[in-house]
């Protein structure tokens, strides 16, 4: 019985996706000769291969130096900490979202059909209310030019 051109194309798609080469670790070291293979999966689990985070035009002497030097996955770390003192821009954020930041932090409630300068002033004036310092407005157009002809 043979099989529709369909079906053929499905399966030569599966085996295609499944042999692929790696995007994220595109080589796989050879631990004894130092030579660099497509990382597949078929390559990934033999055991003289490890996953190769170098450089892919090293020489063979660089590339037995990563493999001297201890050939582990490269650590992953987070440095996207949250900052202490979290901060809301009332120039950047959309109506909508001031209305629910003074909503959150003042129990304020703003109409959201009013204009978003008009919504600013109204968090600003809260935020002065409650005492909690806010930077000045950066001069904008030809106010920043006067500004900083002023200045210096």
């Amino acid at each position: 019985m043979a099989i529709s051109q369909e079906t053929q194309d499905k399966v030569v798609e599966a085996t295609g996706r499944k042999y692929a080469q790696d995007k994220a670790v595109p080589f796989v070291i050879n631990v004894k000769d130092a030579r660099l293979v497509p990382n597949n999966v078929l390559t990934r689990e033999l055991p003289d291969y490890v996953l190769y985070h170098g450089d892919i035009k090293a020489t063979e002497e660089q590339r037995k130096a990563y493999l001297a030097n201890g050939h582990r996955s490269r650590r992953v770390i987070n440095t996207a900490a949250p900052a202490e003192d979290e901060v809301f821009d009332v120039g950047t954020a959309d109506g909508m979202a001031i209305v629910a930041f003074a909503l959150e932090e003042y129990g304020a409630v703003l109409d959201p059909t009013k204009k978003i300068t008009s919504l600013r002033a109204e968090v600003l004036r809260l935020a002065k209310a409650a005492d909690i310092p806010s930077s000045p407005p950066k001069p904008r157009g030809l106010g920043a030019a006067l500004t900083e002809d002023l200045a210096g």
